[in-house]
This record gives C-alpha cells, sequence and structure tokens, in this order.
C-alpha cells in the first residue's frame, strides 16, 4: 500500500487530484469522499438502485463539528491517534503528520455545513427527503468541478437506469469546496481517510496498535484470543461458508418445515381476523389481506445461496497474506455490484447470516425471516408440540419486536 500513499503524497495540483481520484489505483485501494453502492429500489424491490451517499465525515455527526461533545471528543482521539501512526509508518514527520490531520479536520468542518446533522436525520421527515431520484444529467449539473460524474462513467456505475442521491445539497456543497484555494485540505482529508483504513490489515505491528486504540476508545481491558477474532472475521466475509457447514452438521428438513407451518399459521390467523373486523374498510382489507397473501416466508436456512466463485483466496504457503485476501473480496463484491444494475432481484437468496441470533419482518420484500441462530433453547427444541411452538412464536415476537 506504501507506493499508493507516497503517489497521493506527491499530488501537487487540483487537476493531478482529480486523475489520481479517477485512477485505477484510487478504485481499488482508496476512497472517493462520496460512497456509492447499489441497493434496493424503494419502490420497487425486484430491482436495484445504485444510492450515492453523503460525504463520510471523520467525526461521524455533522454536529461534532459545530459544538464538539465528550463522545466527538473520543472519537476525535481516537481518529488522531490511528491517523498518527500510520501517517507515521508511511514515512511522515510529527510536523507532517499534525498539519495533515488540522487541515483534513479543517476541510470537514466545511464540508460538515451541507450535512444533516445525525438527530435531524432521525426525523421522520428526512427518510422522505433524502429519496431523490436523478439522471446523469442532473449529477453533472450537481457536481460539474467534482469528477463524481466521471468515476460513475468511468466504473459502470452511471449505466443504472436508476439512481438516488441521498443528500444533494452535500454533493452541491463537495463541488463548490472542490476548488485550488481548499486543495491542501482535500489532499489531507483523503490521506488521513486513506491511511487510517489499513492499520487493521497490514501487518501484526499495525493490527496489535489497532487493537490498542480500538481497545482504549471503547473502554476494553484486553481483546479477544487471536482465534476468536480471526473467525468472526472470516465469517463476517464468508457467512454463507459458515452456514452451510453448520447446515450439514446440525440441522435437519423437519426443522425448517416446523418453523414454516407456523409462520403460515400465523399468516392464515390473521387473514381470518381481518375478515372479522368491522371497523375495516373494504379497500384496507383489501390491501391487507394482499399483504399477506404476498408475504414471503424465510424459515431458518435457504435453498439458494450466493455465488462465491467470484473470491478467490491465496493460502498463506503460497504466498498470500490477510490484507489480499479482504482486498480481494472487497472488489469482488464491488464487481457483483456493478453486474447486477438494471437486473433484478433473485428472493431466493436471502442475503443474510443466518447463525446471527435473530428474527424480524424485512419491509423491503416483504418477508418474515426467523433463521437458525434464534433457534434453541427456550425458543425451539425438537418434539415441540404445537402449543409450545405457540408459546415460542410469542416469546420471539415479545424479543424482537415483531
Amino acid at each position: 500500500i506504501k507506493p499508493f500513499m507516497e503517489a497521493l503524497m506527491e499530488v501537487s495540483s487540483l487537476d493531478e487530484l482529480t486523475d489520481f481520484l479517477l485512477s485505477e489505483d484510487n478504485y481499488k485501494y482508496g476512497s472517493f469522499l462520496v460512497p456509492i453502492g447499489l441497493t434496493l429500489y424503494g419502490e420497487d424491490s425486484n430491482r436495484y438502485e445504485v444510492g450515492i451517499y453523503k460525504p463520510s465525515l471523520l467525526l461521524g455527526d455533522a454536529a461534532e463539528y459545530r459544538d464538539l461533545t465528550p463522545n466527538g471528543e473520543r472519537m476525535k482521539t481516537y481518529r488522531d491517534a490511528v491517523a498518527s501512526y500510520m501517517l507515521g509508518r508511511f514515512g511522515m514527520t510529527e510536523a507532517e503528520i499534525g498539519d495533515t490531520i488540522e487541515k483534513a479536520y479543517a476541510f470537514d468542518e466545511k464540508l460538515s455545513k451541507f450535512e444533516k446533522t445525525l438527530l435531524e436525520q432521525y426525523d421522520p421527515s428526512y427518510l422522505k427527503e433524502s429519496i431523490n431520484m436523478v439522471k446523469m444529467e442532473d449529477i453533472k449539473e450537481m457536481s460539474p468541478d467534482f469528477p463524481l460524474p466521471a468515476y460513475l462513467e468511468k466504473y459502470g456505475w452511471a449505466a443504472s437506469e436508476l439512481i438516488d442521491v441521498e443528500w444533494p445539497e452535500a454533493i452541491r456543497g463537495l463541488n463548490d469546496l472542490y476548488i485550488e484555494e481548499n486543495f491542501e485540505e482535500i489532499k489531507a482529508a483523503l490521506l488521513v481517510r486513506d491511511a487510517s483504513t489499513y492499520i487493521s490489515l497490514l501487518d501484526e505491528e499495525a493490527y496489535r496498535e489497532s487493537q490498542r486504540l480500538s481497545n482504549d476508545y471503547s473502554g476494553v481491558m484486553e481483546s479477544e484470543p487471536d482465534e476468536e477474532l480471526a473467525y468472526s472475521e472470516t465469517r463476517g466475509i464468508f457467512p454463507d461458508s459458515f452456514a452451510r457447514l453448520y447446515i450439514d452438521r446440525c440441522l435437519t428438513e423437519e426443522m425448517r418445515q416446523d418453523i414454516t407451518k407456523i409462520c403460515q399459521d400465523c399468516i392464515d390467523t390473521y387473514s381470518e381476523m381481518f375478515d372479522e373486523e368491522d371497523w375495516l374498510s373494504e379497500e384496507t382489507r383489501r390491501y391487507a389481506k394482499e399483504k399477506l397473501e404476498k408475504m414471503k416466508i424465510n424459515a431458518v436456512y435457504p435453498d439458494k445461496w450466493e455465488d462465491y466463485s467470484i473470491y478467490h483466496v491465496t493460502p498463506v504457503e503460497e504466498g498470500g497474506t490477510y490484507f489480499d485476501a479482504v482486498m480481494d473480496s472487497g472488489l469482488a463484491n464491488d464487481e457483483r455490484s456493478r453486474e447486477r444494475i438494471n437486473g433484478t432481484v433473485d428472493k431466493d437468496i436471502w442475503g443474510v447470516d443466518i447463525l446471527q441470533t435473530n428474527a424480524f419482518y424485512n419491509p423491503s420484500d416483504n418477508s418474515i425471516n426467523i433463521i437458525r441462530g434464534l433457534l434453541g433453547g427456550i425458543f425451539y427444541r425438537d418434539g415441540m408440540s404445537d402449543e409450545e411452538l405457540l408459546d415460542s412464536v410469542d416469546r420471539i415476537q415479545e424479543a424482537f419486536g415483531l
């Protein structure tokens, strides 16, 4: 990663920075200030949309740049320490590090003026305001100077028929700030973000420092054992692999049928209740029953899984590293997202880690999800009677707010 960081350090003008932001190396290793990704289209969950999100801030909440809270001070201490360590590893002097971090916050403070605070984002009106379907012509109007349109076009995101900009004001604000006068601050913001990204990936020295700083920030006295951390990290990247191993060893089709049946019984009971309620209008009754009829039950584990052949992990015996494995998995996920642009959603693939202890209703696809990680102890065991299963449903609803 050092050659990439050195190349960013050597950028000396806004035009050079634009070229750098659009480079293949930056796409692979760097940040773009504006997060971009594929998500479900809000008005039709069978389709995908490209989401363009507001620029991320080092302190997370725009309010922290207006009035720093104790939590913001802890976050800043952590961010400063991570950036200082990593920029030092990349060859900066102490004075250069201090100057870079100061400039990065100066740019963030300017950027924060165009963003909503977390409290403002919790307002119910924000959800509606944050859905802004646009065309590429609109993006070119929002961002004529910051190279967002060129980035979208170069890396395939512009091909999407559906593009949603979370907060246009933030994109316009970033464009207004993208001037030569702010060049050093923008470059510093990128240096701090990019350097900090890699602290847990490069070598053991950096990883241990990452643990120490994270523990200090969180108030944790000691880290989990390395084996547990390795398990958690690998499962986070490849959840389906762990799930399928577990299914083969521990689960039965009977369990899935039991849970599916109890969910369907509940749906049928609700449908009967709707028929009997006299306070419902006929239109409301019709829509409610239609939603029930189309409700999908995802019980225990799916029949279809994501295609993991897109991933390649080189064993350590063949020269592979943790850094390479994490980077390759991220790039594979990114490529799969771009391939799905303008495609339809395969709803037979759940897209959840079934070993999580969880149960939830997903409004995006009208599904009930009761997954394996929840089922055990008081919630489910072999040989439960119908009455015990119904009592278990009540416990699940109470525990998870269903």
